[in-house]
């Protein structure tokens, strides 16, 4: 019912990987066509995957350059007409935004700790490790307690619930801070009823 996605690639990024194959782009056009084709590619891709999914909830990372989701068109953060898709910013320990954070005041909305989150990586040690990809997972995380609350719940509804369960980012910026407490204490208290065994 949850899928984590701790990725994605603007055409800006798409564009930086084909300057490296000179011998099949030579001009600057060359190398923005076949861009924007990769990611018009990339973008039906993950529109077929939301729509064949309905009854799952895809989290994925807004991305760590600074940069606004639509106008940059990170895939699949900027993927339009989604209602199970949710983009995730990221903030420090102290609730202020991260300074790498992408963002969209329409399109990432929800943010969690993103920065020096305790990482256990291959080999067993744990390192701080900042991004997006910290952020979007502990969300998705919460989104899996949701609905194992409530399994009645559609990806819309938890994502209603996330947002108006959050915690305010403080001005000039916007969205909220998901609120584990909050969430949760609003899903056991507003759940239906399991039907009585007859």
């Amino acid at each position: 019912r949850v899928v984590n996605a701790s990725l994605g690639f603007s055409r800006e990024y798409v564009e930086d990987a084909l300057r490296h194959e000179r011998s099949l782009y030579r001009t600057e056009a060359e190398v923005r066509a076949r861009a924007e084709a990769v990611q018009e590619r990339r973008r039906a891709n993950w529109q077929r995957v939301f729509t064949q999914c309905p009854q799952t909830l895809f989290v994925v990372a807004a991305g760590n350059s600074n940069q606004d989701v639509m106008e940059y068109g990170e895939v699949p953060a900027s993927n339009n007409g989604a209602t199970n898709l949710l983009v995730v910013g990221a903030v420090d320990r102290f609730g202020h935004w991260a300074t790498f954070t992408n963002s969209n005041p329409d399109r990432v909305q929800v943010f969690d700790h993103g920065v020096e989150v305790d990482s256990l990586v291959p080999n067993g040690e744990h390192v701080p490790l900042s991004g997006t990809s910290m952020a979007s997972p502990n969300v998705a995380n919460l989104a899996g307690k949701l609905l194992a609350l409530d399994p009645s719940l559609t990806p819309q509804r938890v994502v209603t619930v996330i947002h108006e369960t959050g915690d305010r980012i403080a001005a000039p910026f916007n969205g909220v801070i998901a609120n584990e407490t909050t969430a949760v204490a609003r899903v056991r208290r507003e759940r239906r009823p399991a039907p009585r065994a007859r």
